[in-house]
C-alpha cells in the first residue's frame, strides 16, 4: 500500500558518553519563495549545505516539485549517512518520506559539535530542501541515538526523536517532543534503552518502545517501520496532517497481528502499550486498554516479569564483575569465559554480556592506547579480538599502538587486517596521528590507494 503526502504548494554506567548538556540554538532562515527543483527522485546523493555540513539525501519516488514531505535526519555513530538511507528507503518510498543522513556527525566526536550539524540539517530540511518544517524527526543509532535525544529536545523545530540501540541516563534532560526507543533484545545497551524510556513513564511525555530481534545495529526495515507510523500519529495529534483512517487501519492490522503472533507475554504486553500509545487521542483504545490491564493483572506476566527484572539485575552485576576482571583477570581466565558467552546463543543475556565486553575492551584499549600503556594495551586488546574478532576497530588499534613503539612492519599488518575487516575511512586512518611513521611507506600508500579507488 503506497501512502499518500498531505501538503501540497509549500552503556553501561563506566562507559556512558559524557553529555555536557547545553541549549543550542540555530539561525532559522525563512523558507525560501521557491524550492530547488527535484532532479533525480528515488535515489540517494549527498549535498553541502551552506554551513558546509556534508550530508546524504534520498528523495522518494514519484515525489512532486513544489511539495512538502516530512523528514527524517539520520544520525549514524560511523557518520555514514548514506547507510540509513539506503537501508529504510522502501519504507520512505512506501510513507512518501524525505530522508537525510549527517555525514559529519559521528562517535568520538564533541556533543555540541554533532548537535550543530543536527540544527543545520534541521535547517537545510525546511529551507533547501522540500521538508515540511513541522514533521522533521531527528533519529539516532548508537552514539548517535545520545545526539538524537539532546538534540531533538535542546533545538527547537524538531517533532520526535527516534533513539535505537543507547540513551542517557535518565533525568539529564528534559523532554519537550515525543520519544520511541528501538531496543535489540541482544544489545549491549538494552538495559539502557529501557531504563530511559522506564524513567518517562511517571511523566506526561508521549514515549514507547519497540523491542526486536537484533544485536547493536540499526533495527531490521519491518521493526523501523513502526517509527514512521510514530511520526505521521505525531502529526495528527499535533493537527499538523488531518486525520488518515487509512493509515490509522493500516497501523491497526499490523500491530494487531503481531500482538496475537506473539507468544512471550512480557512482548506482547508492549506490543499492547504500543498501540494505546501510538493511537491515543487520534482512535478508540478503550478495548486494547482493557485487555493490557488484564494481562498485566495475570499470573503469567506477574511471574514472567519477575523472571526478567531478576535476569537483568544480575546482567548488571556481571558486567560490573567483567569491568574489574580487565585488571585482575588473565587472558586464560577470558578465554574460559568468553567462550562460555559465544557457546550460549540463545540466551539473550548473555549475548548482550558479550556485546558489553566488546564496548569495554574498545573503551579500555582506546585510553591505553593513547596513553601508550603497551602491557595493558596489549592485553585488553587480546580480549577484544576474542569477544569481537569482526570488529575492525581492534585490528586498527593495534595498528596504531604499534607504530607508536616503533614497529611499522607489525602496524602495518594490523591495518590490512582492520581494512579487511571493513575500515573504510580513510579519513580515520590518514588523520591518526598515532600512524604517522607509516606515511612514507610504499606499503602504507598503496593501502591509501586502493581505498581511495573504492570511495
Amino acid at each position: 500500500m503506497r501512502i499518500k503526502s498531505y501538503i501540497r504548494n509549500f552503556n553501561f554506567g563506566l562507559f556512558l558518553l559524557g553529555l555536557q548538556l547545553i541549549s543550542c540554538t540555530t539561525k532559522e532562515n525563512k523558507p525560501t519563495e521557491e524550492i530547488v527543483p527535484i532532479i533525480e527522485a528515488g535515489r540517494t546523493y549527498d549535498r553541502i549545505t551552506k554551513s558546509n555540513s556534508s550530508y546524504s539525501v534520498y528523495l522518494p519516488k514519484n515525489c512532486v516539485e513544489k511539495e512538502k514531505y516530512p523528514a527524517i535526519i539520520f544520525l549514524d555513530p560511523h557518520g555514514h549517512g548514506k547507510f540509513p538511507l539506503e537501508k529504510y528507503k522502501s519504507l520512505a518510498d512506501k510513507f512518501h518520506f524525505l530522508l537525510i543522513g549527517s555525514n559529519d556527525s559521528k562517535n568520538g566526536m564533541n556533543i555540541e559539535q554533532c548537535i550543530k550539524f543536527a540544527g543545520d540539517l534541521l535547517n537545510e530540511t525546511s529551507t533547501t530542501l522540500p521538508g515540511f518544517k513541522q514533521q522533521i524527526s531527528l533519529v539516532g543509532f548508537s552514539g548517535g541515538a545520545k545526539v538524537a535525544l539532546v538534540g531533538a529536545n535542546k533545538i527547537p523545530g524538531f517533532s520526535n526523536a527516534v533513539y535505537c540501540g543507547a540513551a542517557i541516563p535518565p533525568g539529564s534532560i528534559q523532554v519537550t517532543v515525543p520519544l520511541i526507543a528501538i531496543a535489540g533484545n541482544k544489545d549491549m545497551n538494552y538495559t539502557e534503552v529501557r531504563k530511559f524510556n522506564q524513567s518517562l513513564d511517571k511523566s506526561t511525555s508521549s514515549h514507547t518502545i519497540i523491542e526486536w530481534n537484533g544485536k547493536h545495529e540499526w533495527p531490521d526495515t519491518k521493526t523501523f517501520s513502526h517509527a514512521f507510523y510514530w511520526i505521521f500519529f505525531t502529526a495528527m495529534r499535533n493537527k499538523n496532517i488531518l486525520k488518515d483512517e487509512i493509515i490509522i487501519d493500516s497501523f491497526k492490522r499490523m500491530i494487531n497481528e503481531e500482538i496475537n503472533n506473539e507468544k512471550n507475554i512480557l512482548i506482547k504486553e508492549l506490543l499492547m502499550n504500543e498501540e494505546i500509545e501510538m493511537l491515543k487521542d487520534i482512535s478508540t483504545i478503550t478495548e486494547m486498554k482493557s485487555k493490557l490491564a488484564i494481562l498485566k493483572n495475570s499470573v503469567q506476566f506477574i511471574e514472567a516479569e519477575k523472571k526478567q527484572n531478576k535476569i537483568l539485575a544480575n546482567e548488571d552485576q556481571r558486567k560490573m564483575e567483567f569491568a574489574g576482571a580487565f585488571e585482575s583477570r588473565e587472558i586464560p581466565w577470558w578465554k574460559n569465559q568468553i567462550q562460555l558467552l559465544i557457546d550460549d546463543k540463545n540466551n539473550e543475556s548473555n549475548q548482550r554480556i558479550l556485546g558489553y565486553i566488546s564496548l569495554a575492551s574498545w573503551s579500555y584499549s582506546s585510553k591505553a592506547v593513547a596513553l601508550n600503556n603497551t602491557t595493558f594495551a596489549q592485553k585488553v586488546l587480546q580480549i577484544y579480538k576474542l569477544a569481537d574478532p569482526e570488529n575492525s576497530e581492534q585490528p586498527f588499534l593495534s595498528a596504531c599502538l604499534y607504530s607508536k613503539n616503533g614497529m611499522p612492519d607489525s602496524a602495518i599488518y594490523f591495518l590490512k587486517e582492520a581494512i579487511i575487516l571493513g575500515l573504510d575511512e580513510r579519513n580515520k586512518i590518514e588523520s591518526a596521528n598515532d600512524l604517522n611513521v607509516l606515511r612514507g611507506r610504499s606499503d602504507y600508500q598503496n593501502l591509501i590507494e586502493k581505498m581511495k579507488c573504492n570511495d
